[in-house]
């Protein structure tokens, strides 16, 4: 548990670190994430810029962790700190995993920035008819 705890902390001072790089980051998914939003809207109406909302958000999830996660394992691996954390006894996979944390800043940043979009145009996205199956939806991202 301690060591889960280090990487917490560890990843949590990076995320800190990089404060404006990930505020950027977010603000350029909100941009992309807002395009198509009203793209939906404009063609589709409102209930359709709704589904196309919660898309967007898991998007984000799956791009936000392609990068985030799969290139800091490739720069760990271009390193060659892959062996010297399982030589400590520290698993790749729990280090890994622990920059799941790092991922949530970045997507609650843009999605929350393209919900008040949403509203200023009028769009309710939180107004679903399954709000569960969407948390666990994500949940599973």
């Amino acid at each position: 548990m301690r060591r889960l705890k280090a990487l917490f902390w560890l990843h949590a001072l990076r995320t800190r670190r990089y404060f404006l790089s990930t505020a950027s980051g977010a603000l350029t998914d909100a941009l992309w994430m807002s395009i198509f939003l009203f793209g939906a809207y404009s063609s589709r109406g409102l209930e359709y810029a709704r589904e196309v909302y919660w898309a967007l958000v898991a998007w984000a999830i799956i791009a936000n962790a392609g990068w985030m996660i799969g290139g800091w394992i490739d720069y760990l691996s271009e390193l060659g700190l892959l062996e010297p954390l399982e030589f400590a006894g520290a698993s790749p996979v729990i280090v890994s995993s622990a920059r799941g944390f790092v991922l949530v800043f970045p997507v609650t940043l843009s999605a929350l920035a393209v919900l008040a979009f949403s509203y200023g145009l009028g769009i309710d996205v939180l107004g679903v008819s399954s709000p569960a199956m969407i948390l666990a939806s994500l949940a599973i991202l």
